[in-house]
């Protein structure tokens, strides 16, 4: 599986050096680059699944306390999508909690503990 980075700043030096340098670690490394969020917006309408977006999307609809109920639909997508993909829990988690469900929540971070763990006793992450 081709893994594929966003690589989101407004600096198009600073971008190139971050594609670069990544690049030299993982040469197969697909990059997608975004200077603004109309630009991650335009990559999720090309690419609805690109899990990279929709955790950028969820997270930032999470921290702004914004369409929660989107953000928690982008990082449940994500984890469907790449269901070992254990940052996509932070922004579900965050959207959760801010959506006053504690219950699910808790039932999450109990989840994500014991993925953690099986990560360490040799299973994936």
């Amino acid at each position: 599986m081709t893994r594929q980075i966003i690589v989101a700043d407004d600096h198009p030096l600073f971008r190139e050096a971050l594609k670069a340098a990544v690049g030299r670690l993982d040469p197969s490394m697909r990059f997608v680059e975004a200077e603004s969020v109309a630009t991650l917006l335009e990559v999720l309408e090309s690419e609805p699944d690109h899990v990279g977006a929709l955790l950028l999307r969820s997270e930032a609809r999470a921290r702004d306390h914004k369409d929660l109920e989107l953000a928690l639909a982008d990082a449940d997508r994500a984890i469907e999508l790449e269901p070992d993909r254990l940052d996509a829990q932070k922004p579900r988690i965050l959207a959760l909690l801010a959506l006053d469900k504690i219950q699910e929540a808790e039932t999450a971070i109990a989840d994500l503990g014991e993925q953690l763990e099986e990560g360490e006793s040799g299973g994936e992450l």
